[in-house]
């Protein structure tokens, strides 16, 4: 899973949990995996003048970011994805999931007293020689302010468990009979997370959301999307080179189970709501 993603999830399941006071953020910031490649991550008001946008400083880093929410009567956070690339590009947003800010848009929602507000993040690396692995500086810009939003309704985790099952079956078959063995142990690892009782044990975003916050489906989809997540640069599954004849089969399976990732991490972290 990009770490872009696995940051949104942290910081809406770790924000839930100090908005509604059942978690502090000792050790979140910067401690916690998703920021592991990042120099800073700040958070900025976006305002308009002309064709421009000026940056006004919000926020420091996560912590104060979360604090400052909740000072101003924020009471929740929600994660939203939607498509980057126009219904009717060439390129789908899976095959461009592996390049720097490719792939679907990720929004945090955040509901407060006068309305909702959209935070949407900009990662850009910080230096060209870096001595360490610390490249990324990150900057979530709020692109929305004061909306009127409906709202939320509550995630079907046992549905989109059952539909990512299915997909993982569907690929992995497809994966094995085109010879992409290792490809298909992934997809099998995956469907297995989802029956664990301990399925943040061997993958790498274990911190993903405080321990004991989530329904234990929402934990399970969390890992089994981590593990499941292909879709990369160089050697990932949409590098693959599929012969002609199934070729509508493998853009097909595809499409069907990253659109299932983004309902199942989507449907998770915002079980935390």
């Amino acid at each position: 899973m990009q770490t872009s993603i696995a940051q949104c999830i942290a910081m809406v399941t770790y924000g839930n949990a100090f908005l509604k006071s059942k978690e502090t953020l000792e050790k979140f910031y910067p401690g916690n995996s998703s920021f592991s490649f990042c120099r800073d991550v700040v958070f900025v008001d976006l305002e308009a003048h002309g064709d421009h946008y000026h940056e006004l400083p919000y926020a420091a880093d996560p912590v104060s970011f979360l604090q400052r929410l909740k000072q101003e009567g924020y009471s929740s956070l929600r994660l939203l994805y939607g498509p980057a690339q126009p219904e009717d590009g060439d390129t789908p947003d899976w095959m461009m999931a592996g390049f720097a800010g490719g792939g679907s848009r990720w929004l945090i929602e955040a509901r407060g007293p006068a309305g909702t507000d959209y935070w949407e993040a900009r990662w850009d690396t910080t230096v060209d020689e870096p001595q360490d692995d610390a490249v990324w500086h990150v900057a979530y810009g709020r692109i929305v302010k004061n909306y009127t939003s409906v709202p939320p309704e509550t995630p079907d985790l046992p549905a989109i468990k059952e539909e990512l099952a299915l997909n993982l079956r569907l690929i992995s078959d497809f994966a094995r009979e085109q010879g992409f063995v290792d490809f298909s142990k992934i997809f099998d690892e995956s469907l297995s997370l989802l029956g664990s009782d301990n399925p943040l044990q061997n993958v790498y975003h274990k911190d993903i959301a405080p321990s004991d916050f989530l329904p234990a489906d929402a934990v399970r989809l969390l890992a089994a999307a981590q593990t499941a997540w292909v879709f990369g640069g160089m050697g990932s599954w949409n590098d693959l080179g599929v012969e002609d004849a199934a070729q509508a089969q493998y853009l097909s399976l595809s499409s069907e189970l990253y659109q299932t990732l983004l309902a199942a991490i989507s449907e998770a972290t915002n079980s935390s709501l």
